[in-house]
């Protein structure tokens, strides 16, 4: 065993090493995930769906205070109509929302058009954190973990100029 460990320094010698005991730096890259650059009328898509979980929110977070219907104003059915209906279930049962969903977006597909207007898809990610749904005394109801779930959004462009969302799903994929 001697002879190896003066082996192994003689072979450092002859090739100007020294051995250490620490392995060499590995050089550090740091990874940032990229996101998508969205030019600027995908933005004004996905700014379609910001109005519409934000009013989605504002409205829970108060189902008795606000009007339930200006949900309309960012919205058709069948997604405002879902809406109502997610209303509804929390009115009747004392409950209301704490917090917003967060949708990060990945991509936005130009879809069709007809005599509505030009139709987006939007896909990306959407969470919730924290008590989501909380009962009347603001304890937390269902579910406290994080969750992320795989989203998609219908988008619709009037002709004149207004941005509607028409459909939200969730979707079977990992985010």
């Amino acid at each position: 065993m001697r002879r190896l460990a003066v082996a192994v320094v003689a072979a450092f010698a002859l090739v100007g090493c020294t051995p250490t005991n620490e392995p060499p730096p590995t050089p550090t890259v740091e990874q940032t995930p990229t996101k998508p650059a969205f030019t600027e009328s995908e933005q004004a898509v996905i700014g379609a769906v910001d109005r519409y979980l934000e009013r989605l929110a504002q409205i829970a977070r108060d189902p008795v205070g606000e009007d339930w219907n200006t949900i309309r104003d960012v919205a058709w059915d069948p997604a405002a109509n879902d809406a109502l209906i997610v209303y509804r279930a929390l009115f009747e049962n004392g409950l209301h929302l704490e917090g917003m969903p967060v949708f990060e977006p990945e991509a936005v597909m130009n879809s069709s058009w007809d005599h509505e207007g030009q139709r987006y898809h939007i896909y990306g990610c959407q969470s919730l954190e924290g008590p989501y749904v909380v009962d009347g005394e603001g304890n937390p109801v269902g579910r406290r973990e994080f969750e992320r779930t795989a989203y998609w959004y219908e988008v619709v462009l009037t002709p004149d100029g207004q941005y509607f969302v028409a459909r939200d799903e969730s979707e079977e994929r990992e985010c």
